[in-house]
């Protein structure tokens, strides 16, 4: 009933389904490290949302561009993201997704 999307993805047998929690994790993380609230928890909840998001679908790279996109958009979320946190979330989500790029690169 909280995600509509997880329902439906979940009526149709789609892995959207499994994307959407890790979406809004991001989100909220991210939010959270923009204002900066708990932002070293923040910045790890960031990239376990973004490297579990990308292990789940590679849709997440949408998420990725936004983030990217806000860097010229807002001075809060450049000061965030341009920072030793965000290059922590960054580092944590490659390390989760890695061995997923290695095994694809060795088969």
């Amino acid at each position: 009933a909280l995600m509509p999307a997880v329902i439906l993805s979940s009526a149709v047998i789609s892995t959207d389904g499994v994307l959407m929690p890790f979406w809004c994790l991001g989100l909220y993380a991210f939010w959270r490290l923009r204002s900066g609230t708990g932002a070293w928890a923040s910045a790890l909840a960031l990239g376990i949302a973004i490297g579990c998001g990308l292990l789940s679908k590679y849709a997440m790279v949408y998420f990725l561009i936004g983030m990217v996109l806000t860097l010229g958009l807002d001075r809060d979320s450049r000061t965030a993201l341009v920072s030793w946190k965000g290059l922590g979330a960054i580092l944590i989500a490659a390390l989760i997704f890695a061995p997923h790029m290695a095994w694809n690169a060795a088969h």
